[in-house]
């Protein structure tokens, strides 16, 4: 606080100094003021709103609109029903989960229960949504989205390593009638509805794509 004083009167004492009229082709002309100490103090401030920033998210990294928006999403996007058997569904399921990155941690077939934790985007659209949730978090809050930059001694990259371990998933597999299969997905550590949304888009494109590869691979030869 002291600090804050002391550099308010240097820049008071400076500009004092430097609006000296000097008298130049019958006009008067003014210096402009040294601006340097001001800029040292919004450095200052601007650190100390990184700081308050990250204590925060620490503290607590959601938002009500946040949880609000997952639910929906999840309820929207969490199920999916399947054409072919449960067994078919379940391996093209395991093999799409691992492509992913993410480590299947349980599997039980005859449950159709499987569990894994990983992290489920590609490692520069995870650190892009990061970014755009820190300012959104920061907007929310009341602070300026740039106490969310990178700084010296903030990133938001390392924050989230610290914050939060690796994405949870897990997945319930069932028949739905003949011929038909029903696949229940839920993510877990996961705040930020947009990436969300990507990894319920990424998961049900994994399996779409591993069961169309399962079903050529089983498909007799033509003869």
């Amino acid at each position: 606080m002291h600090y804050k004083l002391c550099m308010v009167l240097v820049v008071l004492a400076t500009c004092a100094v430097s609006l000296v009229a000097c008298e130049s082709s019958g006009s008067a002309k003014y210096m402009i003021p040294y601006i340097g100490p001001v800029l040292a103090i919004n450095d200052q401030v601007s650190n100390e709103q990184k700081m308050k920033l990250s204590q925060k998210m620490m503290k607590d990294p959601d938002l009500q609109e946040w949880r609000e928006a997952r639910e929906k999403i999840s309820m929207a996007e969490g199920d999916r029903v399947f054409e072919g058997s449960v067994d078919s569904i379940y391996k093209a399921i395991i093999t799409a989960v691992s492509s992913m990155e993410v480590d299947v941690e349980s599997a039980e077939k005859d449950s159709g229960f499987i569990a894994g934790q990983g992290k489920v985007l590609p490692p520069d659209r995870a650190s892009q949504l990061r970014k755009e949730r820190m300012v959104e978090y920061a907007k929310a809050n009341g602070m300026s989205p740039k106490s969310a930059d990178p700084g010296p001694f903030f990133d938001p990259d390392t924050m989230a390593a610290v914050m939060e371990s690796q994405t949870g998933l897990t997945i319930t597999v069932g028949e739905h009638g003949q011929g038909k299969t029903k696949v229940k997905a839920r993510f877990s550590k996961i705040y930020y509805p947009p990436e969300l949304q990507e990894c319920y888009a990424l998961l049900w494109q994994s399996i779409d794509k591993q069961g169309f590869l399962n079903k050529a691979l089983d498909a007799p030869e033509s003869k």
